[in-house]
């Protein structure tokens, strides 16, 4: 009774789909999805709250989180995994995960929060493990990514988002969310950024001159809208490995209310999902973030359950093209 109990989604501890709690990243099996949660938001310029992104992204996740022996449980009759009903297939049937809490963020200093991401990230990567990253605002995506220095040849980034977030500094400070692509970019195992989904008013020209001056690619929500998503794919690297970060703005203000920077005019479910799937089929993923995810504005909890559920839908799609 205990075991049926704690697995459904209002009871026990709300690790990420109700996954195994494990502390230390070492101990996770190589192979295996290691979700961490990164709760600052230190950096952000706006709206601060996305520190307790990572803790509303869980909890809205046990909603999926029906568990038996370690392994998602669909409906039974010794089958594993989520059935997703529209594809056709399951998802998510033979894998390992486990939730390995949150990395330990240091109040009020940035500097060594930054450190401590890289750290936590590096463990994970090292122990062979992919990492799946709820933050916190976009500033960790840098520290993160850096995480992966010695563990992996060279690879390029897909930023889904509504803002380039490639600033050089913001009065004064380098290490804001409006910054991390800038400075990812200038990482020596970084190819280059495909920024997809840009659109609103705070990206001037210069900006725009520098990211593409940096060997980025600007691809904005009006596009495509216009073009659909398939025609995204032949312009992005020809690289086999990429990292994906999703901010969480890039949907419409409609369905993720809860962010710190929402802007008007986003892509829906179905549109981020579609690039998701198509990316994970062409390329190998080596990891990614989903990020400003703020539930002090969300309503009814729909923002974090869109992140909870963009997750699984990328990790599905991964796993089920996943190589090497």
């Amino acid at each position: 009774m205990g075991d049926n109990y704690t697995s459904m989604p209002f009871a026990g501890i709300p690790t990420f789909l109700k996954a195994p709690f494990v502390d230390e990243p070492e101990n996770l099996p190589g192979g295996s999805i290691g979700v961490i949660g990164v709760p600052l938001d230190e950096a952000t310029t706006n709206r601060p709250g996305a520190r307790f992104g990572p803790r509303a992204i869980r909890e809205a996740s046990t909603v999926y989180s029906y568990w038996e022996g370690g392994r998602v449980l669909d409906r039974g009759r010794g089958r594993t995994g989520f059935y997703d009903i529209e594809c056709g297939h399951t998802i998510l049937s033979d894998v390992k995960m486990a939730d390995a809490g949150d990395v330990p963020i240091s109040p009020a200093d940035i500097a060594e929060s930054l450190k401590r991401i890289t750290a936590s990230i590096g463990s994970l990567c090292r122990a062979g493990v992919f990492p799946v990253v709820l933050g916190g605002d976009h500033s960790i995506t840098y520290p993160v990514i850096r995480g992966f220095t010695g563990t992996e040849d060279r690879f390029w980034v897909l930023q889904l988002d509504s803002h380039l977030d490639y600033l050089d500094e913001l009065d004064g400070s380098r290490y804001t969310h409006a910054s991390p692509m800038r400075l990812t970019s200038g990482l020596e195992f970084v190819d280059s950024i495909f920024h997809c989904g840009m659109r609103g008013i705070l990206a001037d020209e210069d900006m725009l001159e520098d990211a593409v001056a940096g060997g980025g690619k600007i691809v904005t929500t009006e596009t495509i809208l216009r073009d659909g998503t398939d025609s995204l794919f032949s312009q992005m690297p020809g690289l086999e490995k990429c990292y994906v970060t999703v901010d969480i703005d890039v949907f419409d203000p409609s369905i993720a209310p809860g962010t710190g920077v929402p802007e008007p005019g986003g892509l829906g479910f179905r549109d981020v999902r579609a690039i998701l799937s198509g990316v994970a089929e062409k390329y190998q993923i080596i990891g990614f973030d989903i990020v400003e995810v703020n539930p002090l504005f969300d309503h009814g909890g729909i923002t974090a359950q869109l992140a909870a559920r963009t997750a699984i839908d990328f990790l599905g799609a991964i796993y089920s093209n996943k190589r090497g």
